[in-house]
């Protein structure tokens, strides 16, 4: 027979389930119909771009539905899939919408068309040949502008709803070990460690809310806030709970955690603006060198935001005209299948992204704040180039994979499968390796480097690095534990 705090548990993910399935379900039918976006008619070259624009508006509606879909397998217990999901819509739609930009770029190519043909007509003698407004056009226009409003109003308010959710589940699974065995807890060896993964997952918990609730906790809300959610979640209350961790250790940790997100803030806000005094007066050439830097970061962290838009300038020239994949046998590597809870080698590319995005914002605030920490960071910086190469490799496979000719679709399970060339995933798998290997180093030294030096906010800096490389290790574990 279930005790109180037994049936608490399941009550409480029985509520998040259900709330998050009938999100799930709007979310999927507005999709769905938005889906349903075309343009076929035309055969100017405006009208190609505009198709290959719809076309590209399209895959990304279809990516959200079917990383909606993916929910399922986390009820079946596959909490991966909770964090796939949390992973790709924390860069797809939490960061930067993707769905809205790519709204915006079709909207451009329209207006673009539309400005040629004024000019076209107000260059004519005869007006028989005149360019005529292009009724398809207008009817797409209102398509296009239906659809805004139909992700504004319903998809964005649900979807927040729903990776809330998926937040508060995933949590709830992840510190599920950090209850067990409480009555003996104060007294077992295990303690710190479950101590250690209270406070990871917690973090990271804590870290996500923010993103999707856009809310801030004082010292007091937080530990409010916290307690109030083990409670709801069944484990223990408040009380029972100061006792077995024994009360100040429990408010250490949670001071502990409110220390570390403080930080975590203040690496992730905007960090002063671009003009602002320097705490050095840096020489000519190490003013070249700064400016450069910040040129370089600018640009890597804007090719890696937009990694998955079909940029043709990030295309690497020996592999993009790959086509007809699907059909040729073992000259072929599955890069992913769409909507399936497999890991695959676009989901570690994504995790990968992720990570660099984290790791490389940080690095180009710091900078900015102050511009003698490009000294301290080096490590990191002497990094871009290997870290820019995987971003060109895998929007490179992503063009590849969005391919007709390169996808089928599996008789047994009815997912697409998409394929990339053999020689392009071994490319990518080995600087992935390659990337994770040299950003541990660049932490490891860049803490070094700080140790030893006469910098006044030393301690700061060094635990900052050192948040900073727990998250990225998150992200590593999943890469390195991934068996192609």
């Amino acid at each position: 027979m279930k005790n109180g705090s037994e049936i608490n548990e399941v009550l409480y993910l029985r509520r998040l389930i259900k709330e998050a399935d009938e999100c799930k379900y709007t979310i999927a039918r507005t999709l769905y119909e938005m889906s349903a976006l075309s343009y076929e008619k035309g055969s100017r070259k405006g009208d190609y771009e505009i198709r290959d624009n719809v076309g590209l508006v399209v895959d990304e509606i279809n990516q959200y539905y079917e990383q909606i879909k993916l929910f399922d397998n986390g009820k079946n217990g596959d909490m991966r899939a909770f964090e796939d999901i949390l992973v790709f819509f924390q860069n797809s739609f939490i960061d930067t919408c993707i769905v809205t930009d790519k709204f915006s770029m079709l909207k451009e190519v329209i207006l673009k068309q539309e400005q040629a043909d004024k000019e076209h007509n107000s260059k004519l003698d005869d007006s028989s040949l005149e360019r005529k407004n292009n009724v398809f056009v207008s009817e797409l226009a209102k398509q296009i502008n239906g659809n805004e409003i139909k992700f504004s109003s319903i998809v964005a308010p649900k979807l927040k709803i729903f990776l809330n959710n998926v937040n508060q589940i995933l949590y709830f699974e992840k510190i599920k070990p950090v209850f067990e065995d409480m009555d003996r807890i104060a007294e077992s060896e295990v303690l710190d460690k479950k101590t250690a993964l209270f406070k990871k997952n917690t973090i990271t918990f804590i870290w996500l809310n923010r993103k999707i609730n856009n809310v801030n906790f004082s010292r007091s809300g937080l530990e409010k806030f916290i307690t109030d959610l083990l409670e709801q979640m069944g484990f223990i209350n408040p009380a029972q709970l100061k006792t077995a961790m024994g009360g100040r250790r429990f408010d250490e940790v949670l001071a502990g955690i409110f220390d570390d997100l403080a930080i975590l803030e203040s690496m992730n806000d905007a960090g002063g603006a671009e003009g602002e005094t320097e705490t050095v007066s840096p020489t000519d050439t190490a003013r070249r060198e700064t400016t450069e830097t910040m040129v370089n970061l600018k640009t890597f962290l804007d090719d890696l935001c937009f990694v998955n838009m079909n940029r043709p300038s990030m295309y690497l020239k020996e592999y993009q005209h790959f086509r007809s994949l699907a059909g040729k046998g073992m000259e072929k590597y599955l890069f992913h299948t769409i909507g399936s809870h497999e890991i695959t080698l676009k989901m570690v590319s994504d995790y990968h992204t992720n990570s660099l995005i984290m790791v490389f914002s940080w690095i180009r605030r710091e900078i900015r704040k102050d511009k003698s920490m490009i000294e301290h960071l080096r490590p990191f910086i002497d990094t871009i180039p290997d870290c820019y190469k995987f971003a060109k490799l895998y929007s490179t496979a992503m063009y590849i994979a969005s391919h007709e000719t390169n996808q089928d679709t599996s008789f047994f399970i009815s997912k697409t499968r998409q394929y990339i060339q053999p020689g392009l995933s071994a490319a990518l798998i080995q600087i992935i390796r390659d990337n994770c290997d040299q950003l541990d180093r660049a932490f490891r030294d860049s803490a070094a480097y700080t140790a030893l030096s006469s910098y006044s906010g030393k301690d700061v800096m060094i635990k900052k690095l050192t948040i900073l490389q727990e998250f990225f290790n998150s992200a590593k574990e999943k890469i390195l534990a991934w068996k192609e």
